[in-house]
């Protein structure tokens, strides 16, 4: 897959990830009188980020037609490659501007119009330490892996009710402070579901440019990983060394 899509609702009352699927479920296939919100949303994204651009630069996968659209939705393509946390940031801006949402209905996440994301946990991570420390299959769970990546460091964090948490980080941090930062929502961490048992790990994580596959096992206090894009790009091996809390 090379392009990455996102929704954009004018739906005051939606407030969660359900109910902005079932919107867009709803107005996906319905037509409807033009939307003033949406239409000068667009309007202000394109002046930001004009189709006629170098090819290098332009964000469009499917250039957006002003005025082509109707009703409370408008559902947008990106390219992959050229989409990154900084153009996220300015969509979210805009459409919050303009009082919209931007729903991420691959990843499950909702940007509200106030700033706020709909997924972000509002418990205190460190919370979920109450409970299990680790799996029967020598996961960890109180604490985070870390590997030197070329550029970076590269984190995962995985709780016992099967989410899965990356975070890249220009320096090294401590494990509590990675651990602290991996939350749901944060627009710089990966999340996605995973599953564990005695043939390894396999998960998945939304990233900003994409969906990646998750593929580990357990060396002692270490974790053998592989990763690579749902598009089969961006292969990655790597050896992970668990810091405790």
């Amino acid at each position: 897959m090379s392009e990455c899509q996102l929704h954009v609702l004018d739906a005051p009352r939606v407030k969660t990830q359900e109910a902005a699927a079932d919107w867009v479920a709803k107005w996906a296939e319905r037509s409807s009188k033009p939307n003033a919100r949406i239409h000068a949303f667009l309007q202000e994204l394109l002046q930001a980020y004009p189709t006629t651009a170098d090819a290098a630069e332009n964000i469009w996968y499917e250039i957006p037609v002003p005025g082509a659209s109707t009703g409370p939705l408008l559902t947008l393509f990106f390219r992959l490659s050229v989409f990154d946390a900084t153009t996220l940031r300015t969509l979210r801006a805009i459409a919050g501007k303009h009082k919209l949402h931007v729903f991420d209905e691959e990843g499950y996440v909702l940007y509200l119009a106030n700033g706020q994301e709909a997924s972000r946990s509002s418990s205190d991570p460190f919370e979920a330490l109450k409970g299990a420390t680790h799996s029967p299959f020598g996961l960890r769970y109180d604490g985070v892996y870390v590997a030197k990546m070329a550029a970076s460091w590269s984190y995962y964090r995985f709780t016992a009710d099967g989410k899965i948490f990356q975070l890249s980080w220009a320096k090294q941090l401590t494990a509590a402070v990675a651990f602290r930062q991996m939350v749901e929502g944060d627009p710089f961490v990966a999340h996605g579901p995973y599953v564990v048992d005695k043939d390894g790990i396999a998960g998945k994580v939304k990233q900003p440019n994409g969906v990646f596959y998750i593929m580990a096992r357990t060396q002692g206090n270490a974790l053998s990983l592989k990763s690579v894009g749902k598009d089969g790009r961006f292969p990655y091996a790597a050896v992970y060394e668990f810091l405790g809390l």
